[in-house]
């Protein structure tokens, strides 16, 4: 099934607290992060970094119609 792309304008630079941008380029994808460091240490971003990756994970392995949103987990710790 296909999803419409839509590109948005003035993510480069930001005066939001975190701005994050995910790009596909058909063989990998990345995910660029800029974050004020007054607010959020290092170890902070790259937990969340790290749980943005474990729950696109999620959607690439499951069925994307059936998967309720319920069901993704936030944290691979969280897995009984």
């Amino acid at each position: 099934k296909g999803y419409k792309t839509i590109d948005l304008d003035g993510t480069v630079s930001t005066d939001y607290k975190v701005n994050m941008d995910i790009f596909d380029d058909g063989e990998h994808i990345n995910a660029y992060i800029e974050y004020n460091d007054q607010i959020y240490t290092e170890d902070y971003i790259k937990k969340f970094l790290f749980s943005v990756k474990y729950i696109l994970f999620q959607f690439f392995v499951n069925d994307m119609d059936k998967l309720r949103i319920c069901d993704i987990e936030l944290d691979e710790s969280e897995t009984p």
